[in-house]
């Protein structure tokens, strides 16, 4: 039996990251999110996912303080953190890895609890 992980690759300005597939629900095309108030400036607002409401994060706002400009190649992948569901936008989605061991990869994974909205 192969014993292997697999990664969702992403990019964010010129660079990709990559996040464990365990978390990844689903990805869709960006949608229209209601903002909330008294929020951090990096929570673009809730939107509506076949009947739950989930919190819309800039990825590049929360980490590096710039904005994303959503456009035909965006992407908002739903993310799962035992239970707690959110989406994050990202400027485009990468390809899947599938990697037996970490140790000799030269690749950015993105912590996902440093996405959690504080």
């Amino acid at each position: 039996m192969d014993s292997y992980r697999q990664f969702l690759g992403f990019r964010l300005d010129n660079r990709i990251y990559y996040f464990p597939l365990d978390y990844v629900q689903e990805v869709i095309k960006p949608v229209k999110s209601t903002k909330v108030p008294f929020t951090p400036d990096y929570v673009l607002g809730v939107f509506n996912l076949k009947g739950n409401i989930l919190p819309l994060v800039d990825v590049k706002k929360k980490l590096f303080l710039t904005e994303t400009k959503i456009d035909d190649d965006s992407r908002i992948i739903i993310l799962d953190k035992d239970g707690y569901k959110f989406g994050i936008l990202v400027d485009k989605l990468g390809d899947i890895l599938r990697l037996e061991s970490l140790n000799d990869t030269d690749i950015d994974i993105l912590d996902i609890n440093k996405l959690l909205i504080e």
